[in-house]
């Protein structure tokens, strides 16, 4: 059986070390694992690769994997894989669901907290060496988490994970997603559907959207048709794309 591991990606932190492949080597030698940095490599473990491991593939990659019957993506969502062509052969798709629930939602109650204590505003000064203390007044004034209303667009593994945390500050948390009857989904005060949607962003004080891109599609607030007042609101990221 042969495994290519092939992600190339420009950060350095989403490629997988050298020393990790070989790691695998050694645990299954019975495996060959193709390890491709470039596309050379790449085209050529595709040719008589058993499984891909990467975050993408397009449909002429695939053509030209003819022995290919599983591929799992180092991503959460799936949409940068040609999903049309590989149900088509019946190959087996896979995805690394909820390994990344945790770090991202401690980023996002981490960029949720420097919006509400204007941290970036008070490094900066403090960078300068200049007090700024009669400053935080209006738009500056520092404010509690607890008692606000955090809003979530799509409960999977990763909001989940900020429902508990920001419920832990006291927050508020409601959701939205296409399916509202779909499961109970714990830490979550109540759950909305799409045709709530005024209702459900008017009472956000922080929205997170961390629905895949491709099933999320274009944001409810970007929506040009949309006449809603979301000046109160803050946008920490935690998106899927």
């Amino acid at each position: 059986m042969k495994v290519l591991v092939s992600i190339q990606q420009p950060v350095t932190q989403w490629q997988i070390p050298a020393d990790a492949v070989e790691t695998l080597r050694k645990r299954f030698p019975h495996i060959r694992f193709i390890h491709a940095t470039t596309p050379e490599q790449r085209a050529e473990g595709l040719a008589g690769c058993d499984i891909a491991y990467t975050w993408i593939l397009k449909d002429h990659e695939a053509a030209v994997a003819p022995k290919l019957k599983w591929v799992h993506t180092s991503a959460v969502a799936v949409e940068t894989l040609c999903l049309p062509e590989l149900f088509a052969r019946n190959i087996a798709v896979s995805n690394t669901r909820g390994v990344q629930a945790v770090p991202i939602a401690e980023h996002v109650m981490a960029v949720t907290l420097a919006l509400a204590k204007q941290i970036p505003f008070v490094v900066e000064n403090q960078q300068r060496a200049r007090w700024a203390q009669n400053e935080f007044i209006g738009d500056r004034l520092p404010w509690l988490l607890k008692g606000r209303t955090l809003g979530l667009v799509g409960v999977g593994t990763i909001g989940a994970e900020i429902a508990k945390r920001a419920e832990a500050f006291g927050m508020r948390v409601v959701a939205l997603r296409r399916r509202p009857a779909y499961g109970t989904i714990g830490h979550v005060e109540r759950v909305y559907g799409k045709e709530e949607l005024e209702l459900f962003l008017g009472q956000c004080h922080v929205l997170v959207i961390c629905a895949p891109a491709a099933a999320a599609g274009p944001s409810p607030v970007d929506d040009p048709e949309r006449d809603l007042d979301t000046t109160h609101a803050r946008f920490p990221s935690g998106a899927l794309g």
